[in-house]
């Protein structure tokens, strides 16, 4: 999964194809975050068709953990720490990865009938390390 949604692995995934369709362009997302134009339209839309497909991902898992939780103990309100330059970088002046995300979530949680919860999305240096120790000391 981690091949799917990792932006070290989207890099790979989109030099690949870069070179096996011969497009011109940058070869990491990174780059392609921080330039004003993308020199390759074919590059770039390849690019952000990665960039979608993983934050769908990321939205469909998160769903199920708040479709478990509410299941457990009804949520109305979530909140997400997110880290990680993909979700924060602007591709062509937008939020791609956050707002794709943040759709996806509110799609999905309307489908399964959870529309009423509302989802904040936060930046949080350290997330996934801190999330980690969270679920460390806290087991039972």
């Amino acid at each position: 999964l981690e091949k799917a949604v990792s932006g070290l692995y989207l890099d790979r995934l989109l030099a690949q194809v870069a070179a096996a369709r011969s497009l011109e362009g940058p070869r990491s997302l990174a780059a392609m975050a921080q330039a004003d134009r993308v020199r390759g339209a074919d590059t770039a839309s390849v690019a952000r068709s990665l960039v979608r497909r993983s934050a769908m991902i990321v939205a469909a898992l998160t769903v199920s953990v708040i479709e478990l939780r509410h299941r457990l103990s009804p949520v109305s309100v979530v909140r997400v720490a997110a880290e990680g330059g993909l979700f924060w970088s602007r591709f062509g002046g937008d939020w791609l990865y956050f707002e794709t995300a943040s759709q996806t979530m509110a799609a999905l949680l309307s489908a399964s009938g959870l529309g009423h919860v509302q989802v904040a999305i936060g930046a949080a240096a350290n997330a996934t390390l801190v999330g980690a120790a969270r679920a460390v000391l806290t087991a039972k």
